[in-house]
């Protein structure tokens, strides 16, 4: 398969995701959840043909500065690869999540502390950051230790059985951004 094949396939691959993960949002009338390390697959998918590039190039001229060029795409994936550990939710109204979090917590008999960024179980001692951009509707939660993973995954399990509200501004850029790319791959494939 040729560079020009690979890129066409990878690009009609991130738009299929953009797609459906705004879809998802659309159709089933709640928030996506999904664990990050899908969000690092697709953050390598889309360097994926620029390495491939560097590597050939260097492989035809060998020259310091591709091998420098892939080194640096796979360090950045390496770096969100350690950003990007729990879950991911899209599509979800802040202040909703807010309140069905802390009532996911007291429903589990958790006794914690809320923080602006962080909420610390007491027993077993847990912290788990959360970022959230209400604003578009996504939201990064994440255990600071790796004994907190099997109560983050518990809870990430009750909320996607609770009734959330969905914010459309994440569905309506997906949506939009997965049609452009996938006009813009069919129209480069067709020109090609």
């Amino acid at each position: 398969m040729n560079y020009f094949n690979f890129l066409f396939v990878v690009l009609f691959i991130l738009s299929f995701l953009f797609i459906f993960m705004a879809l998802y949002v659309f159709m089933c009338k709640k928030p996506l959840i999904i664990k990050s390390v899908w969000m690092t697959i697709l953050f390598a998918l889309c360097f994926l043909p620029q390495i491939i590039t560097s590597v050939i190039l260097f492989i035809e001229d060998p020259d310091f500065s591709y091998i420098l060029l892939s080194l640096l795409f796979i360090g950045m994936i390496v770096w969100v690869t350690f950003m990007m550990k729990g879950y991911i939710i899209y599509g979800v109204d802040g202040k909703d999540f807010q309140l069905k979090l802390i009532e996911t917590l007291q429903n589990n008999k958790y006794e914690f502390e809320e923080n602006l960024s962080f909420i610390k179980i007491k027993n077993p001692e847990v912290e788990f950051n959360i970022s959230m951009q209400s604003w578009v509707g996504t939201v990064q939660i994440r255990s600071k230790s790796m004994a907190g993973q099997e109560i983050l995954k518990e809870i990430m399990h009750d909320l996607k059985n609770q009734e959330i509200k969905t914010n459309i501004l994440f569905p309506i850029i997906s949506l939009i951004g997965g049609i452009i790319i996938m006009i813009s791959t069919i129209s480069m494939f067709i020109d090609f």
